[in-house]
């Protein structure tokens, strides 16, 4: 479960049961507003500043690139866009 993964972050009851909602591949991308392979993929559902961001990236990577996070890494996005999901635009600092 994708939730699980993310008990490292203090979260309120509402980030929680959105994570609880978007747990499932599917369930996520159907949030996602895919344009073009190249443009920003705008993440659409309900998202909360801060901590639900990186944990959007995170989940991005993990369900695209089938890998864990390392520890010290984080993810960012190369077109500057805090909602874009596309996977092309995220890369490991």
């Amino acid at each position: 479960m994708v939730v699980d993964t993310f008990n490292k972050y203090s979260l309120t009851r509402l980030q929680k049961l959105e994570l609880n909602r978007i747990k499932s591949r599917n369930k996520f991308w159907e949030d996602v507003k895919i344009i073009s392979e190249d443009k920003c993929w705008i993440y659409q559902g309900m998202i909360d500043r801060g901590v639900l961001h990186r944990m959007i990236r995170e989940i991005v990577w993990k369900l695209e690139r089938g890998e864990e996070l390392p520890d010290e890494c984080s993810i960012r996005h190369s077109c500057k866009n805090s909602r874009c999901c596309n996977p092309n635009h995220l890369y490991l600092k």
